[in-house]
């Protein structure tokens, strides 16, 4: 009798209970709500990075020669910094996302032709005096294959996009004189002399006032104002890095004591700025250049201070025109970023 009584209630305590709890067999567990695939919208990635890039320019001289320049920034340490949207699958393995990052650039070196021990020609990088040196951001639509997280696991993908870039700096193409000196033999004094390296730079083919460096623009644009050059000379010094190498010690050495010493009377400074207006100067901003590249990224938790950490390495290249120079440049990247904010 009493089993009777209580039946029907232990029976309606055990459906209650079935349907509040899902983990009991017989319900359907596997019903969850639906996963957007990713936990944020847009993350932002601090790290360090390894580089190595390379800048050609090249000039048509005739249809069939060609000035090139070769520019070699040589491998190193630089920080990093890059922005990643939230994937948009195109199923489980493969997707696309935005990636944006930074980042500075630094030329000391140029690719030269020589001669080994055994009398081949070689080509070789050389510090010639030289300096050029910029920074430059890029935005671009990544297509993927691999991991569903770029936090987790391998992928490899390719980009195309644009890049912003600022150059400011000299070289000299590949067997070119050294103009300061022919300017210093044909001016007739120091004044001369000043406006000649005034405007060969303004009228140079990579030069513009309104991009680049700005200080650099305002002292070549005012260079035959008085103590204007020496001030060019400190600045490009403070920029660039005092360097004795290549031709620079020879042409110092020249410009100060040499037999044209006493007509143009320069200071120190003066024939430190001098050399670098006698080759030839970039000063120029692109907006929004074509870039390219190609990628793979290993996503891990080791070796990390948060939750997602990325090694990547890319190589990519970016290719523009400025008046009648031609730019290539190319960049090896292998970086370490780690997941700092998510949005």
């Amino acid at each position: 009798m009493l089993v009777t009584a209580l039946l029907p209630g232990l029976l309606f305590s055990e459906t209650s209970s079935a349907d509040l709890d899902p983990s009991i067999v017989g319900t359907d567990s596997s019903e969850k709500p639906a996963s957007t695939g990713h936990d944020y919208y847009l993350a932002i990635n601090p790290g360090v990075v390894v580089v190595g890039e390379d800048l050609v320019i090249t000039r048509n001289e005739t249809e069939t020669v060609k000035s090139i320049g070769e520019l070699d920034g040589g491998l190193r340490v630089s920080w990093h910094l890059d922005l990643t949207t939230a994937d948009l699958r195109l199923g489980r393995y493969a997707g696309f996302h935005v990636l944006a990052w930074a980042g500075s650039m630094h030329f000391q070196k140029q690719v030269i032709n020589t001669y080994d021990a055994e009398g081949k020609q070689d080509r070789v990088a050389s510090d010639l005096g030289t300096r050029m040196s910029g920074y430059y951001s890029v935005i671009a639509p990544v297509f993927y294959i691999g991991s569903q997280s770029r936090y987790d696991g391998f992928r490899f993908g390719i980009g195309y996009g644009a890049q912003s870039l600022r150059l400011s700096g000299n070289f000299l193409f590949r067997d070119e004189d050294e103009r300061v000196l022919l300017f210093s033999e044909t001016s007739s004094d120091r004044t001369a002399f000043i406006r000649n390296l005034r405007e060969t730079t303004l009228l140079s083919s990579g030069f513009n006032l309104t991009g680049g460096d700005p200080i650099s623009s305002y002292l070549i644009l005012n260079l035959s104002q008085p103590e204007v050059l020496e001030n060019y000379g400190r600045y490009i010094m403070l920029r660039d890095g005092f360097s004795l190498r290549g031709n620079n010690l020879f042409l110092l050495n020249y410009l100060m004591r040499g037999p044209v010493s006493g007509k143009l009377n320069l200071s120190f400074e003066e024939a430190y700025g001098a050399i670098s207006l006698g080759r030839n100067n970039l000063n120029l901003t692109r907006r929004a250049a074509g870039t390219g590249f190609i990628f793979m990224s290993l996503g891990t938790d080791a070796l990390c201070p948060t939750k997602g950490c990325v090694f990547q390495a890319s190589y990519g290249l970016t290719m523009f025109k400025e008046r009648e120079l031609r730019f290539a440049l190319t960049n090896f990247r292998l970086s370490y970023s780690f997941r700092l904010v998510l949005l």
